[in-house]
C-alpha cells in the first residue's frame, strides 16, 4: 500500500480549452508566512509558459500580493 498523498500538481486529462483562470491563495504563494514560495512559483510559471506557447491564455487571481511581501 503506498501512503504517500498524490501530488496537486500531477499531470490530469483535461478536456480541450482556450482560457484557464486560476485562483492562487495566500496559502500556496507564501506557504512558510515568509515570503513567495520557490519551489510553487516555478511550477505555476512553467504552466503558463508552456500554455501561452500552446496558444492559450492563462489568467491568474490571487490575494496573496501581501503575504509575498
Amino acid at each position: 500500500m503506498n501512503d504517500a498523498a498524490p501530488s496537486p500538481f500531477a499531470e490530469q486529462t483535461l478536456p480541450p480549452w482556450r482560457r484557464a483562470v486560476l485562483k492562487v491563495g495566500s496559502s500556496l504563494l507564501a506557504a512558510d508566512g515568509g515570503g513567495l514560495t520557490p519551489r510553487f512559483a516555478l511550477g505555476l510559471a512553467q504552466f503558463v509558459s508552456a500554455n501561452l506557447v500552446a496558444g492559450r491564455e492563462v489568467v491568474i487571481v490571487s490575494s496573496g500580493a501581501v503575504a509575498a511581501g
